[in-house]
């Protein structure tokens, strides 16, 4: 209790002589204070050339632009030839593959289907399988960041020094990973399909979903593929979802003139600006999918990788509080406006918005 007693009288003292014209006296009945109650050791900042800094940065306000607009093949599956025995075919619904006979006259028990009235009918005396082939969707977004964190290492002089202020220099090095992401479902797809059916006269079709092996023994279908009218060709007003998403990393040079007051034995202000540049090393990654009216789904997953340069320039403010010889708390904020970074594939567009990036800090201030 007795040392808040200490620390209230020492700061409205120190207020009070502000506005009477009296700072010298206060600061020196402030440092005592303080001294007294935190052990904090003598500090002189004029006496001080060279500064190097290590903080902790909070980023906010990166914006992000994704436009995709063409057609896109879905991945993962290939149907192989219709036709050709001897093939190895793999569905969306299902997988026709030759078995450890090697298809022995004509025929292989590794396969397997999901099941479902679109895919088989009893009696039907034929099984159907079908493989997304391609995807065509326009649309844009431009969501924003979250929070994100990275660290900031300055080096610093001085080239004029006053009675309670000094004109410096300073340069500075930022990391910063950067996530965003657009999850909005796109409407207004078209998609096309091919679809492959099997015989299955003379053979018990399992219910499904089934799943042959390799080694066997199981149902024997006709390996042969047939191409296939029904379900097949472009299916319109379809639904894209799924995720399109910007990882970076933001790779900061600043360089720029300082003004440092102190106001206080204890406290400085410092201001800084200047020019800055950027390098942005990212990936643009998707995973989407689309599902057709049975139930059958494509999916297109992939990644572009680039690296883009920025540049623009930077605004500070910080509040130093000395509490040793030879060290300082860092409070910070810094404008940092750059220009974009795009990062494009085929059809593809994908921009990091740094105009309006704002960057809160806090870290360890060494004047040497």
């Amino acid at each position: 209790m007795r040392k808040n007693l200490q620390f209230a009288r020492a700061l409205t003292g120190w207020l009070g002589s502000l506005l009477l014209g009296t700072g010298a006296a206060c600061a020196q009945g402030w440092d005592q204070d303080l001294s007294h109650l935190f052990n904090l050791g003598k500090s002189d900042q004029s006496q001080w050339t060279r500064h190097f800094r290590l903080s902790a940065v909070m980023g906010l306000n990166f914006r992000g632009k994704f436009e995709t607009a063409g057609t896109f093949a879905f991945s993962g599956n290939h149907p192989g030839a219709a036709g050709v025995s001897g093939q190895d075919h793999f569905y969306d619904d299902g997988y026709v593959r030759v078995d450890a006979t090697g298809n022995k006259n004509g025929q292989t028990w590794y396969w397997g289907y999901q099941g479902g009235s679109t895919q088989y009918v009893p009696g039907d005396d034929r099984i159907y399988f079908h493989a997304a082939e391609s995807y065509t969707v326009s649309g844009s977004a431009e969501p924003g960041s979250g929070a994100e964190a990275g660290f900031e290492l300055a080096y610093g002089g001085k080239v004029r020094q006053g009675e309670r202020s000094s004109l410096g220099w300073e340069f500075g090095f930022g990391f910063m990973p950067i996530g965003i992401k657009d999850q909005r479902t796109l409407g207004g797809v078209s998609a096309t399909r091919i679809t492959h059916s099997y015989p299955t006269a003379g053979i018990v079709v399992p219910a499904g979903p089934y799943q042959g092996t390799y080694s066997g023994p199981g149902a024997l279908l006709n390996d042969v593929a047939q191409n296939e009218t029904i379900g097949a060709g472009t299916v319109t007003g379809l639904n894209l979802v799924g995720t399109r998403e910007l990882e970076a990393t933001l790779y900061s040079l600043r360089l720029g003139p300082t003004w440092q007051w102190d106001p206080h034995p204890r406290i400085s202000t410092l201001l800084g600006a200047g020019a800055a540049l950027g390098i942005v090393s990212g990936d643009l990654k998707m995973f989407e999918s689309v599902q057709f009216p049975d139930g059958t789904m494509g999916v297109n997953a992939g990644r572009h990788s680039g690296t883009e340069l920025t540049y623009g320039g930077y605004l500070s403010a910080a509040l130093l509080l000395h509490t040793v010889e030879n060290g300082d708390l860092y409070l910070g904020v810094q404008y940092l406006p750059m220009s974009s970074a795009t990062f494009r594939a085929a059809g593809r567009r994908a921009q990091l918005d740094q105009v309006q990036a704002v960057y809160f800090s806090i870290g360890i201030h060494w004047p040497f």
